[in-house]
């Protein structure tokens, strides 16, 4: 949840960059929303094709807050998404959605209600015998432990009815 706040934010900025970029430029060389648009991508990326309209001062020192503007957003969500990559965190929502895909097409399964002292035993039982079934556990850390051993888990309250 914290990483998925994040990658919104990043992208608010993104796009508050890429708006004030428009609405400044549209202002400042008097062009069109096309023009100011495409000024305002060759400015971000730093690629700088050429101007679309005459460069006051005024629209240098724009393009010079643009440019840092966009890099920094740029940069710091691009540091985001490799952290997440080589901290893992992105494997394992990875893994969390193909079980959640998993458990979406369970046929005539069963269902463990916790993963306490019975229940692991149900599950080891259920695993030895090649039975379909999911947990249901609200511990956390069981939770992880049942994930990473590739039994497909959900995390809540069993006695929750929206279950």
């Amino acid at each position: 949840m914290k990483n998925k706040r994040k990658f919104v934010i990043i992208s608010f900025l993104l796009l508050f960059v890429v708006v004030t970029g428009i609405v400044g430029y549209m202002i400042l060389l008097k062009v069109g929303f096309i023009d100011a648009l495409y000024m305002t991508i060759i400015t971000i990326s730093t690629v700088g094709y050429g101007e679309v309209g005459e460069m006051t001062d005024g629209a240098k020192l724009f393009s010079i807050f643009i440019i840092l503007s966009g890099l920094t957003v740029f940069g710091y969500g691009i540091t985001s998404l490799i952290s997440l990559f080589f901290e893992g965190e992105l494997k394992d929502a990875w893994r969390k959605r193909r079980m959640e895909s998993k458990i979406n097409m369970l046929r005539e399964h069963y269902i463990v209600c916790g993963a306490g002292d019975v229940g692991r035993t149900v599950v080891k039982c259920f695993r030895d015998s090649a039975v379909n079934f999911v947990v249901i556990e609200e511990n956390d850390k069981r939770v992880e432990e049942l994930g990473q051993m590739g039994i497909l888990t959900v995390s809540g309250n069993a006695t929750n009815e929206d279950f």
